[in-house]
């Protein structure tokens, strides 16, 4: 089915979320938090579906009528749509990490590719809140075997941007976290790069108090760098935060 686009200019912060109208979801045989394929031209991407229904409040009709689709910042960006344009919706089956981590629930256990499968989709935006809740649950109550463990960290390296550092040894440091004024990092990092160790430093926002790593050190200066601007700073300096 063809829908002319109408962009919305509203970020989901995760899924590619569209919305379509009760009319053409029933054509489609489709319902909420189904699956749908948009095609753009050559471009395509999978999204999660919200379908309007106006009988419930007629003045819904105005947001969105038959024959059109309404995108999220996610999904226009992914195609690069523009409103107006004509795209192509086709069903789509669930993602199969579902089932993956269903088998986690049950208490299976989960191969290296299985992880990266479920790490990619988290990624890729293809599950939902509902369903990485899912997700954290199951490793919460069944647990990560030390396999398990190691594929996860594995997965999320290579799913992620990746720091590549010019020389050696690149160290790291972590704390427990949530203690208030807890300066640990504040402290030892210059330390270590004046030592000549190279410390690219990620750190938290506040996690139990207002004193996260990252809050305070944003009083001095700004924490949320780019990947290269990291590297420009690291490069410069040995270390960031």
């Amino acid at each position: 089915m063809e829908l002319k686009v109408r962009n919305f200019g509203v970020r989901t912060g995760a899924p590619r979320v569209v919305v379509i109208h009760r009319t053409d979801a029933h054509q489609l045989d489709l319902y909420p938090s189904d699956r749908a394929i948009i095609q753009f031209g050559p471009l395509h991407t999978v999204v999660v579906l919200d379908v309007l229904d106006h009988r419930t409040d007629p003045r819904r009709a105005v947001i969105l009528k038959h024959g059109e689709i309404g995108l999220f910042e996610e999904a226009t960006e992914a195609l690069g749509v523009h409103d107006g344009a004509t795209v192509t919706i086709l069903p789509e089956k669930k993602p199969e990490s579902l089932a993956l981590i269903k088998k986690k629930l049950e208490g299976g256990r989960l191969s290296e590719p299985e992880i990266r499968s479920i790490i990619k989709d988290i990624v890729d935006g293809a599950l939902t809140d509902i369903e990485l809740t899912y997700f954290v649950s199951a490793v919460s109550m069944r647990n990560l075997t030390f396999r398990e463990m190691t594929a996860l960290t594995k997965a999320v390296a290579l799913t992620g941007d990746r720091f590549e550092a010019r020389r050696k040894p690149v160290i790291d440091k972590h704390c427990i976290g949530g203690v208030p004024n807890n300066s640990t990092t504040m402290i030892l990092v210059p330390i270590l790069a004046a030592s000549g160790l190279l410390v690219p430093k990620t750190s938290s926002r506040a996690i139990t108090s207002p004193a996260g790593t990252a809050d305070t050190m944003e009083c001095l200066a700004d924490v949320g760098l780019p990947l290269h601007r990291m590297q420009e700073v690291v490069e410069k300096t040995g270390a960031c935060i």
